[in-house]
């Protein structure tokens, strides 16, 4: 059986490709025969170019580095929050008649009617009745596909229509579309002041390239932060080495290495707790430049000055440049929800700062 399921409040954004395993109650046949033949459903699946998702086996498909991502305070011990089959359930438009939903894969079509109340409308294929043969998840599959390229009127629409007070909810039909696969969203890296060069922008993009990978192609960073985030993140303290390292210690001893002059611009604004306006940081020149010295080590040539009175113009994007760099220094080593306590950050036309408290901050 067919149907179209009304949600709202969903959390992320669906993207073709991935198809969702949901269920409002625990069916012990059906996930015995996902379970014994998980990796066999995703690898056919995998031939026609979709994903399967189960999600109470999500956590065992991170490796120890997506883990460390998350909590880069665990060490060697993981931890994993667990997320249930009935997961997309929570957000039916209609939660009336959740009891109403067997166990199903879910997928995104294109153009399904969204009703009034409905955020989104995501295709259903009921798989409770199957007899559980290898062959029959190639048939559903097909189904699938051929739902998918077409366009089915007169179908079951988890979603009631009000009646009169003395009259009980009831089913709807309605038309439908295309297939779901959770998107793994990334935010788009906030602009520290409006305008960026061709330079920075690619580096954006290079940047933001970089964090998808880490929170795992065609998985939700909802779902993924659900399962990984710990309720009570800690955050590391920092200690600035006498010869300039950067280190996180409760992380590990996690080191954030930078190029020279990018370091020095972070260490400048790690000793300003209250933060620097972009327009004023010609008044900064110098005390950048004496900590650019020092962090390479007592000299400096000419062109390396040059760099110095580039990234304090007003007049180019060479600090925006570098505020992308200290960016990707620390995502690139665990995930935003920490980091942005790490790097610079501000909005436009106001002080740029380190949010980090200074009580976490020690020089050596």
């Amino acid at each position: 059986m067919k149907y179209t399921l009304g949600l709202k409040g969903l959390p992320f954004e669906p993207h073709p490709k991935q198809i969702i395993y949901v269920e409002n109650e625990y069916d012990e046949v059906v996930n015995h025969f996902i379970f014994d033949h998980h990796e066999n459903i995703c690898n056919y699946f995998k031939l026609f170019g979709y994903e399967f998702c189960y999600l109470p086996l999500m956590a065992e498909n991170f490796s120890k580095d997506t883990h460390w991502y998350y909590n880069p305070d665990v060490g060697d011990v993981l931890r994993c929050q667990s997320v249930r089959s009935s997961f997309l359930l929570n957000y039916m438009a209609r939660p009336q008649n959740r009891h109403n939903i067997p166990p199903s894969l879910i997928y995104y079509k294109e153009n399904v009617e969204v009703k009034p109340d409905e955020d989104i409308a995501l295709r259903g294929i009921t798989i409770g009745d199957i007899r559980f043969r290898d062959s029959e998840f190639a048939d559903i599959l097909s189904d699938i596909i051929e739902d998918c390229s077409q366009n089915w009127d007169s179908e079951i629409r988890f979603c009631y229509e009000p009646k009169p007070s003395n009259e009980s909810y009831s089913i709807s039909q309605s038309e439908l579309k295309e297939e779901t696969y959770i998107c793994c969203s990334i935010d788009p890296i906030p602009h520290l002041e409006e305008q960026f060069d061709e330079e920075t922008q690619n580096l954006v993009k290079e940047v933001a390239d970089k964090i998808k990978k880490l929170k795992q192609k065609g998985i939700s960073a909802y779902v993924l932060e659900s399962l990984l985030r710990n309720p009570n993140d800690k955050l590391s303290r920092m200690v600035i080495t006498a010869d300039y390292r950067i280190i996180l210690p409760d992380y590990n001893d996690m080191e954030i290495v930078m190029t020279p002059l990018v370091k020095a611009v972070y260490i400048l604004f790690l000793r300003h707790e209250d933060g620097i306006p972009f327009k004023h940081l010609s008044d900064y020149h110098d005390e950048l430049l004496q900590i650019y010295t020092n962090v390479r080590g007592g000299w400096l040539t000419s062109e390396m000055k040059k760099s110095v009175i580039y990234a304090t113009s007003p007049f180019n994007n060479s600090i925006n440049e570098k505020c992308a760099r200290i960016r990707e220094a620390f995502v690139s080593q665990f995930d935003e929800h920490l980091a942005k306590h790490y790097f610079v950050t501000g909005k436009r036309g106001e002080p740029k700062k380190i949010a980090l408290s200074r009580d976490l901050v020690k020089w050596e």
